[in-house]
């Protein structure tokens, strides 16, 4: 329940964050499309210029919110996905669930210490005056 209310309120945020985003955008947008249709006014008549492409619903934006569960329950994504219905574009898979893998960033960080320590014994990380 409590989990459940904190991944509500970050992804109301969110969406928030997206519609206000989505409208900088789009107020840019038509600022520049003014600009380029002023131009091509010279060359072409208006007639003949028709839009390619048209937003179907500008205020429904895709949001998702990868989330580390090591240690916890799951949620129902659709279940939490029901309460942004009409508000989002995915409600289905608003969250993605991962969990830490501990045994493998191990493995990385020793190889990866490994790959180091081979190029410090060639010289290769140590800068060279030129002569």
């Amino acid at each position: 329940e409590r989990m459940s209310d904190l991944l509500s309120a970050e992804v109301d945020a969110l969406i928030q964050k997206a519609r206000d985003d989505a409208e900088h955008l789009r107020q840019n947008a038509e600022e520049e499309a003014q600009r380029s249709r002023a131009l091509e006014d010279e060359f072409d008549a208006p007639e003949k210029r028709q839009r390619k492409y048209q937003i179907k619903d500008p205020d429904r934006v895709l949001v998702r919110l990868k989330v580390e569960h090591t240690g916890f329950t799951t949620l129902n994504n659709q279940r939490f996905g029901a309460q942004f219905v009409g508000q989002v574009a995915n409600p289905s898979d608003i969250l993605l669930f991962h969990k830490r893998r501990q045994a493998e960033s191990a493995k990385a960080s020793k190889a990866g210490g490994a790959s180091r320590k081979k190029r410090g014994a060639t010289g290769l990380d140590v800068p060279v005056e030129p002569e």
